[in-house]
């Protein structure tokens, strides 16, 4: 009876010692503590990211669903890298002013910050509502499912990925061992069907998570597929130069599309899904989906070339084609066409809309409801309900159209609510396009940068304000050059050209013309001074290093290098110039610094350095160290390269902080420490957009920032403590470095 109870006793002790504990853990935390930095800096090293956005559930006060918001759309970024905290909360809220939100705009002072200035990140409450991050290639295809809870993704290697829509958390992940060509899910959502460079057709089952079936298709390898609407049947083409049916339940070829005829590599399906249609640049052929059987042909009034995609009208009286460049209405009984200069149509409207002709509309609806209209004369867009931007591809639409999966940075994905809009852009639609080169002026008042298109675009640097454009004549710019002094700049053109402008009256000075015998003329540099430029030039199937006067045009030749030079850079003082040159002695290839003396043009001394592919290469401002940054992620630093002595030691390190390619790279502070920034790359085996501030000499990172995406083309301003990029919607943003030493 004694030990019964003691034994009482102890039970009771033990709930007594554990109800306290309970009640602290289940007890919700208040809107103070979860609108407190210093509180969620503490949860999230003792729980982690996603238990700690179960905290904000429930709660519905303005300021604190943001701050829920803005660790939604980090929780990527925050489950690998938990100490960036601080900094991607800052970020995702700069744009909202509230009061009680401000305390997150101010980060500690006891270390080097990446303050964001301008909202480069997705803003909390926007309509980026989480980010993907699983897949390291870009994606061939995904699907929202139909439990509304899972989203399953296909990349270019054949990783299928199983993700939870609500918290963006791979659930499963399979290699099916593949590198895919062409994968696309069924209407149903029940199917994956896909081709690989084996020539094998691949059923993928989604709710079993398993290959329900795999052929083996001896004709040719495909890499074109559309699936007909009933799901049954997968049409696909291939090097063949022939459309094949097959049937994806069975496996089997059911029929090839006029074999032995050329039908066009584009193709789409009547809106009742009995008939396909293809498209040549002078003919459209109409098809039974069932037999194959050729029903009727159409000849177009006027030759259609770079047909992008087409897609029929719901009564199938009128397809509606995009050309580069330009769309067309044609008539399918008649073949005539009108054809719309300005009509913007997004590629996924093609996909999964159905377009019609309704009086004096062309319109595109989804789940019923009406989300383009166009003008039926013009082509002038009326209409937009999905507020998404039209470069962004999207990959899989909800069945209500209110939610978008896009992708971004080679397998990053986004999901999107296309009710809420997104930030618009200073300039004009026809204006916004990828930026290939950015610079700013010695003083840091002007950006100028050049990318798609014949503009050259001018900013205020420090307002982020376009200024007066300057028309580049034609073709895309692919170099921009700011000469010190910000008055003058050095454009490269994708027709080969070289253009000498003036920045102030917005006026082409002259064509910079070489000797016929030069080839491709690239990695232009020019001096400190502003007077001379260094630049890499092919002759005769070689390359060299060429000194021009930039006011009299006269050049020098440095020598013959090799036939694979990538990079030259001035020294500090700019006396000397350094290339690095691929070179080949008895047999043996090898990567070498070469330096010249620019007065004498003697070749001073040859170092060997790293066989990786080089973006970027820069000099300190001392001029004691060379530092090279590579596709690869490593970064190389060569210490006394530039001494007077020739028997001076070189000194060589390697750092590896980052894991995609260098993009942008700097130092900071004297030579203190490295600012270096890196990005996706097709090549890259991870994916890697961030900004890191390190030091050469312990090798720590001392700030980091990551961005959602493809880190955009960068600069470093003269005094070295913002950085400035534009992005793809042709916004110009700013990060600032606080707490730098001097």
């Amino acid at each position: 009876m004694k030990n019964k109870s003691l034994l009482v006793n102890l039970v009771i002790t033990l709930l007594c010692v554990s109800l306290p504990l309970h009640a602290e853990e289940t007890t919700s935390p208040t809107s103070q503590q979860l609108l407190n930095p210093n509180w969620i800096e503490q949860q999230l090293k003792e729980i982690g990211i996603d238990k700690l956005i179960t905290k904000y559930e429930g709660h519905q006060q303005k300021e604190v669903l943001l701050i829920q918001s803005a660790l939604d759309l980090s929780r990527h970024v925050l489950r690998e890298h938990p100490e960036a905290l601080r900094s991607q909360l800052q970020a995702r809220l700069v744009s909202h002013k509230q009061p009680l939100l401000q305390p997150f705009q101010k980060l500690p002072a006891n270390k080097i910050q990446l303050f964001a200035v301008t909202p480069l990140l997705d803003q909390a409450g926007g309509p980026v509502l989480r980010t993907l991050k699983g897949h390291t290639e870009s994606i061939k295809t995904c699907a929202m499912l139909t439990d509304e809870k899972r989203i399953v993704s296909v990349s270019k290697y054949g990783i299928i990925k199983y993700w939870d829509s609500k918290t963006g958390k791979v659930i499963q992940t399979i290699d099916t061992k593949s590198h895919i060509n062409a994968a696309q899910v069924t209407p149903d959502h029940r199917t994956i069907v896909m081709f690989n460079r084996s020539k094998q057709l691949i059923i993928w089952d989604i709710d079993k998570a398993s290959i329900r079936h795999k052929f083996l298709c001896k004709e040719s390898v495909f890499d074109k597929l559309h699936i007909s609407y009933d799901g049954t049947k997968a049409f696909c083409f291939g090097h063949h130069n022939r459309w094949v049916c097959w049937d994806i339940q069975a496996g089997k070829k059911m029929y090839e599309l006029s074999k032995g005829k050329e039908i066009g590599l584009k193709m789409a399906f009547s809106h009742d899904g009995k008939k396909v249609i293809t498209a040549t640049r002078t003919l459209f052929t109409i098809w039974d989906v069932e037999t194959g059987k050729q029903l009727s042909t159409v000849t177009p009034e006027v030759t259609l070339y770079d047909i992008s995609r087409f897609t029929m009208t719901t009564n199938d009286k009128q397809a509606i084609v995009e050309k580069h460049g330009y769309h067309m209405l044609l008539d399918m009984k008649t073949g005539k066409s009108r054809e719309y200069f300005r009509m913007n149509t997004p590629e996924h409207a093609f996909r999964y809309f159905d377009f019609s002709v309704e009086e004096k509309q062309i319109v595109a609806r989804y789940a019923g409801n009406i989300q383009y209209a166009w003008d039926v004369k013009s082509g002038k867009m009326l209409k937009a309900a999905i507020k998404l931007p039209t470069w962004k591809k999207i990959l899989a639409i909800s069945s209500d159209g209110f939610q978008v999966l896009y992708e971004t940075s080679y397998g990053i994905l986004h999901l999107y609510d296309t009710r809420k809009q997104y930030q618009s852009s200073p300039l004009p639609f026809r204006w916004v396009r990828f930026t290939f080169d950015i610079d700013i002026s010695a003083d840091g008042k002007t950006l100028v940068d050049g990318g798609h298109g014949p503009l050259l675009y001018k900013w205020n640097a420090e307002t982020l304000q376009p200024k007066k454009n300057i028309n580049g004549q034609t073709g895309d710019i692919y170099e921009v050059h700011l000469i010190p002094g910000g008055k003058q700049a050095i454009t490269r053109h994708s027709n080969g050209t070289w253009n000498l402008w003036d920045l102030q009256k917005g006026k082409l000075i002259k064509q910079i013309t070489f000797d016929k015998s030069f080839g491709n003329i690239s990695a232009l540099q020019i001096s400190p001074d502003g007077k001379e430029a260094a630049c890499i030039i092919e002759k005769r199937r070689k390359k060299s290093v060429l000194l021009w006067n930039i006011k009299t045009n006269e050049t020098r030749f440095l020598g013959e290098v090799s036939n694979n030079a990538d990079k030259v850079v001035f020294s500090a003082d700019g006396k000397k110039v350094l290339a690095r040159c691929h070179i080949t002695v008895k047999y043996k290839e090898k990567y070498q610094i070469h330096i010249w003396d620019v007065q004498s043009l003697k070749l001073l001394s040859t170092t060997e350095v790293s066989s990786s592919i080089v973006s970027k290469m820069v000099v300190s401002p001392d001029g004691k160290l060379l530092m090279l940054g590579y596709r690869n992620g490593n970064i190389e630093v060569m210490k006394n390269l530039l001494s007077q002595n020739q028997n001076t030691v070189h000194i060589v390190q390697f750092y590896y902080q980052h894991q995609g390619e260098i993009l942008l790279l700097d130092f900071l502070a004297g030579s203190q420490f490295v600012l270096s920034g890196s990005s996706a790359h097709p090549q890259s085996k991870y994916l890697d957009n961030s900004f890191q501030i390190w030091s050469p000499k312990t090798r720590k990172i001392v700030s980091s920032f990551y961005t959602d995406s493809h880190l955009p083309k960068s600069v470093l301003s003269p005094n070295g403590r913002e950085i400035l990029m534009r992005d793809r919607a042709g916004q110009i943003h700013k990060i600032r470095i606080d707490n730098l030493p001097k």
